[in-house]
C-alpha cells in the first residue's frame, strides 16, 4: 500500500527531514517547511521541552506553535523510556476529533434545513457551563471503564464502529487496571463533573461541530474503499470531555498559582491520602511544582495511578464525541428522514500512551498530535487493513479541511501526525488584529453558517490567525507522513 505514487490531481515534491541532536540530549526531527516555522516563543519552548528527563526523540510537526498560558509547544510528539510528563500534555487529556460520513448529498442540504437542525442542536447541547444531561453513577463507571463499548448499545451503533476508533474505543483494554483502580485514581469532584456535564461541546478553545461537503477527491481508489464520494456530506467533531479533562488536569498537572484555596486543599488531600507521610516531599515535586523537569516514573505507583486515570478520561472523551454525533444524527433524521451515519475515524490528539515502536516499549506523548497508524495496525478491519488509518486534518474556521491516509514517513515521527493547521497568531494577537464582525463577514461571504454556544470571542478563531492548511498538507506529503485523499468545504459550523 505504501509507495511513492503521487495522488492523482495532487502534486508534491519530497523533502528531507531536518534531524539534529539537541545539546540537552534528545534527538529532534523537524517536519516543518520554511513557511510553517513557528515564532521565537515556540522555539524557546522546544528548548525547555528538550531538557525534560528521559526524553529520547522529539518530532516537530507542521502545525507546531506556542500555546497561551502553557510552558510547552503544541503540535509535536516525543517518547521516553520510563518516565511520563503530564505537564506537557496539560489539562486537555483525551481531546480529539472524529469524522462521520452520512448518506446525505449536497443537493439534500437547504438553508432552512441547516437552520432548523443546528438551532435545535445548540438548544439541546449547550456548552460545558449549561449541560442538562445527568448520568447515573453506574453509567459513568461503565463509560470510564469500557469506553465506546458502552456506546454500542446506548447509541445503537454497529460493532465495526470500534475498529474506527483509536485503541478500538477502549483505552483501558489490555491493561491490568480494574474499575476500583479507576475510581481511586479519579478525584471525587472530577467524577462529579463527569456525572453532570456529559454531552458537552466545550466552552473554551477551538471545539466545533462542522457540516462539510466533499469538493475534491485526490485518491479515488481509497476514497471508494472508505465509501466517500464527491458532494457527500461529512460531519467533523472536535471536542473533549467538557468539564472532566480540565478538572482532572488541575489535580495531576504541577501547578498552584491558578487554584483557589478550596481547590488547593482538595488537591493536597487527594494526593496525600494515597501516600505515606514519608512521600509527601515527592508529592509536592510531582503535582505542585510547575513544569517539573523530572516527570513521574511511569512504573511507580504514582505513574500507574496517573496512567489509569488518563486512560479512563480518554474513554469518556470518545463517548462524549459519539454522544454529540448521535444527537446530530437524530435531529437530521427528524428533519430529512432516516440518515445513514457511519464513523470514519475517531482519534485523540492529547495523550500519553505506552506503545510498542520497532519492538520496544515506549511512552509516547502527543500534544496537538494524533496517532498515525499504517495498514498493518488494523488486522481486524477489512478496509483499513488495506488503506491505513484515515487522518483528519481540519483547517481554520471557514477554511477547507482534508482527510488523508498514512505514508511510511510516520515511522520517523513516533507514528504521529499533526491534528490540523495550527496557529499562526496566539489568541491575544488575534484579538488585537481581528474583530467578531470581521470573522462573521468572512463566513457570510462564503455562505458558511455560524452557530455559537461558547462565550469566547470569535476573533481568536479568525481564519487568518491559523496557518494555511494547504501548506500544511503539502508539508505532510513532502515529508511522506500522509497523502491527501479528499478535500472538504465547510457549510455550517457550531463553535464552542
Amino acid at each position: 500500500m505504501f509507495d511513492d505514487k503521487k495522488s492523482e490531481g495532487y502534486s508534491h515534491q519530497e523533502s528531507t527531514v531536518t534531524s539534529y541532536r539537541s545539546p540537552k540530549g534528545p534527538f529532534i526531527r523537524s517536519f516543518l517547511t520554511p513557511e510553517l516555522e513557528p515564532g521565537p516563543r515556540a522555539k524557546e519552548q522546544i528548548e525547555r521541552l528538550s531538557g525534560l528527563y528521559d526524553i529520547q526523540e522529539i518530532a516537530l510537526l507542521p502545525d507546531l506553535h506556542s500555546k497561551e498560558l502553557h510552558p510547552f509547544p503544541t503540535g509535536m510528539a516525543f517518547f521516553t523510556h520510563s518516565y511520563i510528563h503530564p505537564s506537557v500534555i496539560g489539562k486537555r487529556v483525551g481531546c480529539g476529533m472524529q469524522a462521520i460520513a452520512t448518506s446525505l448529498s449536497y443537493s439534500d442540504v437547504s438553508s432552512e434545513m441547516v437552520d432548523s437542525v443546528f438551532n435545535t442542536f445548540i438548544k439541546k447541547v449547550p456548552d460545558v457551563r449549561g449541560s442538562t444531561v445527568r448520568l447515573e453513577c453506574h453509567t459513568l463507571d461503565d463509560i470510564l471503564y469500557n469506553g465506546a463499548e458502552w456506546a454500542l448499545d446506548a447509541f445503537s451503533l454497529p460493532g465495526e464502529t470500534l475498529y474506527h476508533i483509536e485503541n478500538n474505543g477502549n483505552f483501558l483494554r489490555d491493561t491490568h487496571f480494574s474499575k476500583r483502580d479507576v475510581k481511586k485514581a479519579i478525584p471525587s469532584d472530577v467524577y462529579s463533573g463527569g456525572l453532570k456535564k456529559f454531552g458537552c461541546l466545550g466552552a473554551i478553545g477551538n471545539h466545533f461541530i462542522e457540516m462539510q461537503r466533499v469538493i475534491d477527491i485526490y485518491d479515488a481508489p481509497i476514497a471508494d474503499m472508505w465509501g466517500l464520494k464527491k458532494d457527500q456530506i461529512i460531519f467533523m467533531v472536535h471536542a473533549d470531555s467538557g468539564a472532566l479533562s480540565p478538572r482532572f488536569g488541575k489535580y495531576y498537572v504541577g501547578e498552584c498559582g491558578n487554584l483557589n484555596k478550596k481547590q488547593l486543599l482538595r488537591k493536597v488531600y487527594f494526593h496525600a491520602a494515597s501516600r505515606r507521610f514519608m512521600h509527601l516531599g515527592a508529592m509536592w515535586h510531582d503535582y505542585f511544582c510547575d513544569t517539573s523537569q523530572r516527570g513521574i516514573d511511569a512504573y511507580s505507583a504514582e505513574g500507574r495511578r496517573y496512567y489509569c486515570a488518563a486512560l479512563a478520561i480518554e474513554n469518556y472523551c470518545v463517548v462524549n464525541r459519539l454522544s454529540l454525533a448521535n444527537d446530530m444524527r437524530r435531529l437530521l433524521s427528524r428533519c430529512v428522514g432516516d440518515v445513514t451515519w457511519r464513523l470514519i475515524y475517531d482519534v485523540s490528539h492529547e495523550s500519553i500512551k505506552e506503545e510498542c515502536i520497532d519492538g520496544k516499549r515506549m511512552w509516547v506523548h502527543r500534544s496537538g498530535a494524533s496517532c498515525a497508524l499504517p495498514a498493518s495496525a488494523f488486522p481486524g478491519d477489512t478496509v483499513y487493513s488495506k488503506t491505513g488509518q484515515p487522518l483528519l486534518m481540519p483547517g481554520a474556521m471557514g477554511m477547507p479541511s482534508y482527510i488523508c491516509t498514512t505514508l511510511p514517513g510516520v515511522r520517523e515521527s513516533c507514528y504521529s501526525i499533526n491534528h490540523g493547521a495550527g496557529r499562526y497568531l496566539n489568541k491575544a494577537e488575534a484579538r488585537g488584529k481581528y474583530s467578531d464582525d470581521s470573522v462573521k463577514a468572512f463566513l457570510e461571504e462564503r455562505d458558511i453558517k455560524l452557530f455559537k454556544v461558547g462565550s469566547e470571542s470569535m476573533s481568536v478563531q479568525a481564519p487568518y490567525a491559523y496557518k494555511d492548511v494547504d501548506l500544511v498538507i503539502e508539508a505532510v506529503h513532502r515529508f511522506q507522513l500522509a497523502r491527501p485523499v479528499l478535500k472538504l468545504q465547510p457549510l455550517a459550523v457550531i463553535k464552542g
